[in-house]
């Protein structure tokens, strides 16, 4: 890799970290503020109605209904005008698939990867009583933090906003799993 590149690279790097540390902030600030406001005073830390904890998820389920929709119909629509050969999608190998489709495919396949985690997370605090209002407050920056990825990466595509939305919601699913361990861990 020759100089300018290497630069290049090295400030876009720098840039993609600058952008996911705002990001993450911004949705663990998110998350405080919104414990607070649905907490009335209590504190963050205090139970919060079981169900509180589920409204999140179906967000998400809108969300994924909303990107297959999208790829559901622009599959039927390029196989009408003929810009997709449906014996492509009998193996998805023969032939290739045209970039807007494949970016919708690939997103919808992505909302099955790190949201599994999430719904994994979400099962957990109900079913052990541990929602608490922090653990909402998360729940919904996580799901916000996805709904920006989606939007950039069904919009603009931009590589790197992409990406820190896509890395600020995974620390915010961190910052989830931890809390919820630590909660289990206390009330053992």
């Amino acid at each position: 890799m020759d100089s300018k590149r290497k630069a290049a690279a090295l400030a876009m790097f720098k840039l993609l970290q600058r952008a996911t540390a705002a990001a993450f902030t911004t949705g663990i600030v998110a998350a405080l503020l919104l414990a607070k406001l649905l907490s009335d005073g209590v504190g963050v830390a205090a139970a919060a109605k079981p169900t509180l904890i589920l409204y999140p998820v179906f967000v998400m389920f809108l969300l994924v209904t909303g990107v297959l929709s999208r790829m559901g119909w622009l599959r039927i629509g390029g196989v009408l005008r003929g810009t997709v050969d449906v014996e492509f999608y009998r193996t998805y190998d023969r032939g290739e698939e045209p970039e807007p489709l494949r970016q919708v495919t690939r997103h919808f396949i992505n909302l099955f990867e790190m949201p599994v985690l999430f719904y994994v997370g979400v099962v957990i605090a109900y079913v052990t009583n541990q929602a608490t209002f922090w653990l909402v407050g998360l729940a919904w920056s996580f799901v916000g933090l996805r709904l920006v990825h989606s939007y950039v990466h069904l919009g603009s595509n931009d590589v790197a906003k992409r990406l820190s939305a896509y890395v600020s919601s995974g620390l915010v699913l961190l910052v989830f799993w931890v809390s919820l361990f630590t909660q289990i861990l206390r009330s053992t």
